[in-house]
Protein backbone atom coordinates (compact mmCIF):
# COMPACT_ATOMS: atom_id res chain seq x y z
CA UNK A 1 0.00 0.00 0.00
CA UNK A 2 1.52 3.74 -0.88
CA UNK A 3 1.89 5.84 1.39
CA UNK A 4 -0.05 9.19 1.52
CA UNK A 5 1.87 12.30 2.45
CA UNK A 6 -0.28 14.46 3.98
CA UNK A 7 0.12 18.62 2.02
CA UNK A 8 -0.55 22.23 1.72
CA UNK A 9 -0.36 23.49 -1.13
CA UNK A 10 0.90 26.95 -1.10
CA UNK A 11 0.60 29.59 -4.29
CA UNK A 12 3.14 32.23 -3.80
CA UNK A 13 4.51 34.48 -6.80
CA UNK A 14 2.77 32.33 -9.17
CA UNK A 15 4.77 29.32 -8.35
CA UNK A 16 2.89 26.28 -6.81
CA UNK A 17 5.08 24.47 -3.92
CA UNK A 18 4.03 21.58 -2.01
CA UNK A 19 4.78 21.65 1.46
CA UNK A 20 4.46 18.55 4.12
CA UNK A 21 1.62 19.59 6.82
CA UNK A 22 4.11 19.55 9.41
CA UNK A 23 6.22 22.47 7.58
CA UNK A 24 2.88 24.08 6.70
CA UNK A 25 1.67 25.04 10.51
CA UNK A 26 5.09 26.97 11.27
CA UNK A 27 4.57 30.64 11.69
CA UNK A 28 6.04 33.10 8.90
CA UNK A 29 9.34 34.32 10.84
CA UNK A 30 9.82 37.33 8.53
CA UNK A 31 6.65 38.59 9.52
CA UNK A 32 7.79 38.03 13.71
CA UNK A 33 8.36 41.45 15.27
CA UNK A 34 12.18 42.49 16.08
CA UNK A 35 11.97 42.98 19.39
CA UNK A 36 15.92 44.53 21.26
CA UNK A 37 16.69 43.04 24.48
CA UNK A 38 19.40 43.71 26.88
CA UNK A 39 20.13 40.13 28.32
CA UNK A 40 20.68 39.34 32.12
CA UNK A 41 22.26 36.01 31.75
CA UNK A 42 24.81 35.05 28.38
CA UNK A 43 23.70 31.75 28.67
CA UNK A 44 19.48 33.11 28.03
CA UNK A 45 20.96 35.01 25.26
CA UNK A 46 22.25 32.01 23.76
CA UNK A 47 19.54 29.76 24.05
CA UNK A 48 16.85 32.53 23.42
CA UNK A 49 18.13 34.49 20.34
CA UNK A 50 17.91 34.72 16.85
CA UNK A 51 15.47 31.94 15.55
CA UNK A 52 15.50 29.96 18.76
CA UNK A 53 12.22 30.65 19.25
CA UNK A 54 11.54 29.94 15.42
CA UNK A 55 7.79 28.31 15.99
CA UNK A 56 6.88 29.95 19.10
CA UNK A 57 3.48 31.79 19.54
CA UNK A 58 3.21 34.44 22.30
CA UNK A 59 -0.52 35.28 23.46
CA UNK A 60 -1.75 38.20 25.32
CA UNK A 61 -2.51 37.56 28.58
CA UNK A 62 -3.42 39.30 31.54
CA UNK A 63 -3.85 42.85 29.34
CA UNK A 64 -0.09 43.55 30.54
CA UNK A 65 2.08 40.51 29.37
CA UNK A 66 2.47 38.67 26.21
CA UNK A 67 3.35 34.85 26.96
CA UNK A 68 4.98 32.00 25.44
CA UNK A 69 5.02 28.42 26.58
CA UNK A 70 8.87 27.30 25.55
CA UNK A 71 9.48 23.62 24.44
CA UNK A 72 12.39 23.20 26.04
CA UNK A 73 13.66 24.42 30.05
CA UNK A 74 15.63 27.26 29.86
CA UNK A 75 19.40 26.37 31.43
CA UNK A 76 20.96 29.03 33.63
CA UNK A 77 21.99 30.02 37.20
CA UNK A 78 19.17 31.72 37.96
CA UNK A 79 19.30 34.80 40.24
CA UNK A 80 16.77 35.92 43.35
CA UNK A 81 13.77 34.97 41.93
CA UNK A 82 11.73 38.60 41.21
CA UNK A 83 9.52 40.50 43.34
CA UNK A 84 7.63 42.19 41.10
CA UNK A 85 8.07 43.83 37.21
CA UNK A 86 8.39 46.69 35.56
CA UNK A 87 7.21 47.38 32.09
CA UNK A 88 9.84 45.76 29.56
CA UNK A 89 11.25 43.09 31.67
CA UNK A 90 11.18 39.64 30.22
CA UNK A 91 10.74 37.24 32.85
CA UNK A 92 10.77 33.03 32.84
CA UNK A 93 8.78 30.75 35.37
CA UNK A 94 10.79 26.92 35.01
CA UNK A 95 7.26 25.54 36.83
CA UNK A 96 5.77 25.39 32.99
CA UNK A 97 8.47 27.09 30.95
CA UNK A 98 6.98 30.10 30.42
CA UNK A 99 8.56 33.28 29.23
CA UNK A 100 6.61 36.38 29.99
CA UNK A 101 7.28 39.87 28.11
CA UNK A 102 5.36 42.12 30.61
CA UNK A 103 3.98 46.02 29.09
CA UNK A 104 3.29 47.01 32.38
CA UNK A 105 4.57 47.04 36.24
CA UNK A 106 3.08 44.96 38.77
CA UNK A 107 3.58 42.79 41.82
CA UNK A 108 1.54 39.61 41.04
CA UNK A 109 3.88 36.80 41.15
CA UNK A 110 3.04 33.36 40.91
CA UNK A 111 4.02 31.76 44.46
CA UNK A 112 6.66 29.31 42.63
CA UNK A 113 8.39 32.31 41.19
CA UNK A 114 9.74 34.25 38.46
CA UNK A 115 13.21 35.39 37.14
CA UNK A 116 14.02 38.11 35.31
CA UNK A 117 16.14 37.32 32.40
CA UNK A 118 15.69 40.42 30.22
CA UNK A 119 15.18 43.74 29.45
CA UNK A 120 13.13 45.27 26.61
CA UNK A 121 14.89 48.03 24.94
CA UNK A 122 13.29 48.95 21.83
CA UNK A 123 9.85 47.25 20.43
CA UNK A 124 7.66 47.50 23.69
CA UNK A 125 4.90 49.36 21.74
CA UNK A 126 4.14 46.48 19.52
CA UNK A 127 4.23 43.77 22.26
CA UNK A 128 1.31 45.86 23.92
CA UNK A 129 -0.33 46.03 19.97
CA UNK A 130 0.47 41.95 20.12
CA UNK A 131 -3.66 40.66 20.08
CA UNK A 132 -3.97 37.92 20.44
CA UNK A 133 -0.98 36.24 19.20
CA UNK A 134 2.18 37.10 17.97
CA UNK A 135 5.71 36.58 16.49
CA UNK A 136 8.81 37.74 18.24
CA UNK A 137 12.41 37.77 17.75
CA UNK A 138 14.99 38.67 20.51
CA UNK A 139 17.99 40.69 19.45
CA UNK A 140 20.63 42.46 20.64
CA UNK A 141 19.78 45.72 22.03
CA UNK A 142 21.83 48.67 20.23
CA UNK A 143 23.36 51.42 21.42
Amino acid sequence: MASLVTASVVAAAGLLTILPAHLADVPDRSAATAVEVEWHDPAVERQLSGDALASTEFEQRFGHAVVASLTFPLRFAPTVPADGYRASDVAYRAQDRSLYVFSADGTSVPDDGLVLVASVTSGLDEIVACAPTCALRFEPATD
